[in-house]
Order: structure tokens, then C-alpha cells, then sequence
């Protein structure tokens, strides 16, 4: 972890879904690197005859909605699906992770783009399941995710252009940002929730534009600058709807008292307040070969933003200053292969989507504050 804030591996949700800690041996072995494992890669089996510890829900688009287990029924279908099983390993289930969040059962809820799909996976392995998207089903392309107080599913649609709400146990509940045919958002990817005051705050990168909303989907503030169609072809008007400038944001995280904005193409985190006011900002790049791909925010209010080529998460203050940074390019614990999205849970456990690891990273952070800075 960074110089003066302390962290230490948890375990990871590996490529077939289930949640797993590290041995002794292992964090022996990798106590540099802060730790690791993976699971093998799936080998040439139909997928059909593995058995998963995940069950699929089959969302279609309206009015279908329909509910499938990957176990098969008969008693022969079991028993040809345990050989496999034995001889193959379980079903890879996580392909490409890259949004992440929590719910109050601390099942983690993932994004993925390659499925595609939103997985919902219970620690104890005893209540996941993943809500299927891509063609002919609801949900397109599966992007940004936030629970609520309730433990609802938000799931951020950049290709419908829409959010839309699940129950916990993954029943469609109601779409947002589609107002008879006429649609809110353009393209929206990161989403967030302030649980306490029931808002939802959702970036649309096309429109420059963070929305405010109830979580019915009626707006109440916005903050950024949106382009508007004119009725001449090819024209475009520009029109200031905020306190403040942002461009293209991508991510969204939510603080104690603060809305966190990843922007400008992962290159500038801008700060807002719970009123989308515009109170600060900074640049977050510093080579012109990376960019940032997720950002999360602790109990203390500092600011960590995950590097794609880099490979390693960067930890600031709100000013801007830099506390430190840990993780490098690799296959172990504590290492990361284009680390995306974040979310820091109230027990201050930090959760990573290692994208190209097919996995994502749990690490419990120090709940006190950091003693030093580091440059």
C-alpha cells in the first residue's frame, strides 16, 4: 500500500466466481507484492457440461422475462456435468470485470463487458447469479453499477442510453432516463448512490453532463455543459447547465460529503458537492501513455484512481496531493492487468475490477488516518 496508508490483501473473486483467500504459503510467497493465485484457464469443454455455482437470469426484452439454472435436472445430465467438472474445473464465469460495487449482504455486484452480463456473487457462495445482457436481451452493454438502500440493482446501459433497476434477487424493476420515447441520457457509464439521501447521480460522457436524480428517475440537478441537436442538420448548440465545466466523465464515486468525477478521458478528477456545485479538481495523469480507468473515495475523503497501463492505483487527497501508490503490472495478489472499476464498502474494504486478470481484488484498508505523506 501507499507510504502511510496501510492496507492488506483480503482474497479475490476468481474467473469461475467463487471467493477465495489466500494460504499461509501463499502470502509467504508473495508478501512483496502484497500477495495471489488464479484459477487455471477453462479448458476445451462444451460449457454446457460444467457445472457453475452461478445461476443465469435470462432478462429478455419486453415483455419476456424468464429465469434458467446452468445445473442440469436429470439425474444422468448431474452426473455427466460432475465428470466434467472434476476433469475441467468450474465454469469461467467472470470474463472481463469492469464496474463494481456492494450491497448491504456483502455480495459484490460486477459488470461485464465480455459476457456480457452483471454477475452478483455471494461470498459464501450460496446466493449468485448473473443477470445476462447482449442481443435480444434487455440490458445491451452493462457499464456502470450502484445498489441502494434497499439493495436494488442500478445497471448504466451507455448503449440503450438508459439505466436500468433490478430487485436483489435480479427481477426487472423499472428502466430510467426514458420518458416516452424520449431518452434523458445519451451514452451513460459511471453511476453512483448516496444511500442515505436516496439520489443517483449518473455521468453521461457524450453530454459532458453529470445528472442528479431521485431514484425514480426525475431529475434535480445536473452540473457540466451538454451539446443540444439543433433542428439544422449537422449544427449544434452549446449550453451551460451547471456551476462548472467537465469533459467527457466517465466514473463516479461517492464520499462522505462530496461527489468524486473521473473525467477529460481519465485524465482529471473534478470534486463536486451533494448539490452539483463544482468545488475543486486535478489532473491525475502524469505520463502521456496512461490514463485512469476507475476512481473510488475512503472514509477519510482521499481519492484512489486505478491506472490502465500502469497498472497500479494512485491514492490523493482532495487537494491533489499524492499519498502514494501500490500494485504493478502481474498475475498475484496485489497485482493487477488493467485495473478498472473501484468501490471502497463501509467496512472500508477496498474492491478492484482487474480486468484482464478476470477477477476482481479485495483489499481491508486501515480505518485510521494516514500518519505521513509521501511525494
Amino acid at each position: 500500500m501507499a507510504p502511510g496508508v496501510d492496507g492488506q490483501f483480503v482474497g479475490m473473486f476468481s474467473e469461475d466466481a467463487k471467493f477465495r483467500r489466500p494460504s499461509w504459503l501463499e502470502r509467504l510467497r508473495d508478501k512483496h507484492v502484497t500477495g495471489p493465485f488464479r484459477t487455471a484457464e477453462p479448458q476445451a469443454m462444451p460449457s454446457g457440461l460444467i457445472r457453475s455455482y452461478v445461476r443465469r437470469v435470462q432478462d429478455y426484452r419486453p415483455p419476456s422475462h424468464a429465469t434458467a439454472s446452468l445445473l442440469p435436472h436429470s439425474l444422468a445430465g448431474s452426473l455427466v456435468s460432475d465428470f466434467a467438472t472434476v476433469a475441467y474445473g468450474h465454469r469461467r464465469i467472470l470474463i472481463a470485470p469492469q464496474r463494481v460495487t456492494t450491497d448491504s449482504r456483502q455480495r459484490v455486484i460486477v459488470t461485464d463487458s465480455a459476457v456480457p452480463a452483471v454477475h452478483v456473487l455471494d461470498p459464501r457462495g450460496e446466493n449468485s447469479f448473473s443477470i445476462l445482457a447482449g442481443s435480444g436481451r434487455r440490458i445491451a452493454w452493462p457499464s456502470g453499477v450502484a445498489v441502494d438502500a434497499d439493495d436494488n440493482i442500478y445497471v448504466a446501459d451507455p448503449d440503450k442510453g438508459s439505466v436500468f433497476v433490478y430487485d436483489t434477487y435480479g427481477r426487472f424493476v423499472r428502466t430510467l432516463g426514458d420518458f416516452h420515447g424520449e431518452t434523458l441520457f445519451e451514452a451513460p457509464t459511471g453511476i453512483a448512490i448516496d444511500r442515505a439521501n436516496g439520489h443517483l447521480y449518473v455521468a453521461d460522457g457524450p453530454r459532458n453532463v453529470v445528472y442528479m436524480l431521485d431514484l425514480q428517475g426525475n431529475e434535480l440537478q445536473r452540473v457540466g455543459e451538454v451539446w443540444q441537436r439543433s433542428e439544422t442538420p449537422g449544427l449544434k448548440t452549446r449550453h451551460l447547465v451547471g456551476s462548472g465545466e467537465l469533459r467527457y466523465p466517465s466514473d463516479i464515486a461517492i464520499g462522505d460529503r462530496t461527489l468524486v468525477v473521473l473525467d477529460s478521458d481519465g485524465t482529471r478528477v473534478r470534486i463536486i458537492d451533494f448539490d452539483c456545485n463544482l468545488i475543486g479538481g486535478f489532473s491525475v495523469v502524469h505520463t502521456a501513455a496512461d490514463r485512469a480507468g476507475g476512481v473510488a473515495v475512503d472514509n477519510h475523503g482521499y481519492i484512489y484512481v486505478s491506472y490502465l497501463n500502469s497498472a497500479e492505483i494512485k491514492i490523493y487527497k482532495p487537494d491533489g496531493q499524492r499519498l502514494g501508490s501500490f500494485g504493478q503490472k502481474g498475475y498475484r495478489m496485489g497485482q493487477f492487468n488493467t485495473p478498472r472499476g473501484m468501490f471502497i464498502d463501509a467496512a472500508q474494504q477496498l474492491h478492484v475490477a482487474d480486468s484482464d486478470n478476470a477477477r476482481v481484488q479485495l483489499f481491508q484498508l486501515n480505518p485510521s488516518a494516514p500518519a505521513a505523506d509521501a511525494n
